[in-house]
């Protein structure tokens, strides 16, 4: 199979009211982003009533959870949600769905936290119950065809149910750590490693599946050492500067510079589908308009 084309999504989640929502929604429409996306964190928008109301204000984008916390979901109940919200949005939706991995939120919202394996079986059981219920093609009878599904995480137990049933992987480029940062960047090695496993779990399914990235931060700058250089010394220490450099987390340079990463990115790992945070949506929108105009 030839190399898959870009997409580009942008999560949303900053809580707002409904202009503004609205305004947001248009503004990733226009910039040229082919999908919005809505986490699953407390604090944070709903995911899908917030869906329904940007498909209202928009005319193409598609929709996407990114990705639900499989752990407050009741399998049923979930497919209840997913195949209402896409009906209401014209069949632009599709599903993400991870093991959850923030202890504080379970507490908060009194579920138990249990461990990674069984948090990974309640993960099977939702996308079994996903699974047979896009496959019921009565249930979407009335839609263009049913939701794409969409699997995160990067441990091999998750990346082994994406490879049998997702449509769609999110890998991530960075690792929650038990210190006051939260998270750390991997070397690009560690994500080429995770890459590789995902295409041999998969087998002849990999042509089939799109790989999605998410990138936590853009920064255009017109000298890239320099941006890279100061990314290392205030928030990368862990990491040598040529780490930074090549750290699938970032994209550093000018719009002409990080569209070449993205490319080189594709040619690495896989990965087509890239994601950013709504902070970065302008400056990735600069580096998305670089690749448009080679294309064309």
């Amino acid at each position: 199979m030839g190399v898959k084309p870009f997409r580009f999504g942008v999560s949303l989640h900053h809580n707002c009211g409904a202009e503004e929502w609205a305004k947001k929604c248009r503004r990733a429409e226009e910039l040229g982003y082919d999908v919005i996306l809505i986490p699953d964190h407390l604090h944070m928008p709903a995911p899908f009533p917030s869906i329904v109301a940007a498909a209202a204000a928009t005319e193409r984008v598609m929709f996407g959870t990114f990705v639900l916390n499989a752990a407050f979901w009741n399998p049923r109940l979930l497919e209840r949600e997913v195949a209402t919200t896409h009906r209401l949005t014209g069949g632009r939706l599709e599903v993400g769905v991870g093991t959850g991995y923030a202890k504080a939120e379970f507490d908060e919202a009194e579920i138990p936290f249990e461990s990674p394996g069984r948090r990974v079986r309640q993960l099977d059981t939702v996308v079994q119950r996903l699974t047979a219920s896009f496959a019921d093609a009565a249930q979407w009878s009335d839609c263009t065809s049913a939701p794409r599904l969409m699997i995160g995480g990067s441990g091999d137990k998750v990346l082994g149910i994406a490879a049998r049933h997702a449509d769609i992987v999110g890998l991530s480029p960075v690792v929650r750590v038990d210190t006051p940062e939260k998270w750390r960047a991997l070397p690009a090695e560690t994500v080429e490693e995770r890459a590789g496993y995902l295409r041999a779990q998969a087998g002849d399914r990999y042509d089939d599946i799109e790989v999605n990235l998410m990138i936590p931060a853009v920064v255009l700058a017109d000298d890239r050492q320099a941006a890279a250089a100061f990314a290392q010394q205030t928030r990368t220490p862990y990491l040598t500067l040529e780490q930074v450099l090549d750290a699938p987390a970032g994209l550093i340079g000018t719009p002409e510079e990080i569209a070449d990463q993205l490319v080189q990115r594709r040619e690495r790992y896989g990965v087509s589908y890239i994601t950013v945070h709504e902070e970065f949506m302008e400056p990735l929108a600069a580096a998305m308009a670089v690749l448009e105009g080679r294309a064309s």
